[in-house]
């Protein structure tokens, strides 16, 4: 698994498969990239618990 900074496409991390960290040992390699460890864990938040997902505009489906 790759993670790519969007504006030039240069490489920022890799993970080997069967070795993927969770969020916490990400956080542990990578602390450099705590904002987008933060925005990960409240993307997977907001669709995990249907609570936090932002409501939609009346008239628009799922």
């Amino acid at each position: 698994m790759f993670v790519h900074n969007t504006s030039d496409s240069t490489a920022i991390a890799s993970f080997e498969p069967g070795d993927y960290p969770d969020l916490v040992q990400a956080r542990e390699l990578l602390p450099e990239l705590a904002k987008l460890w933060d925005a990960v864990r409240h993307d997977f938040w907001t669709e995990a618990i249907p609570a936090h997902r932002r409501p939609r505009p009346p008239g628009t489906s799922a």
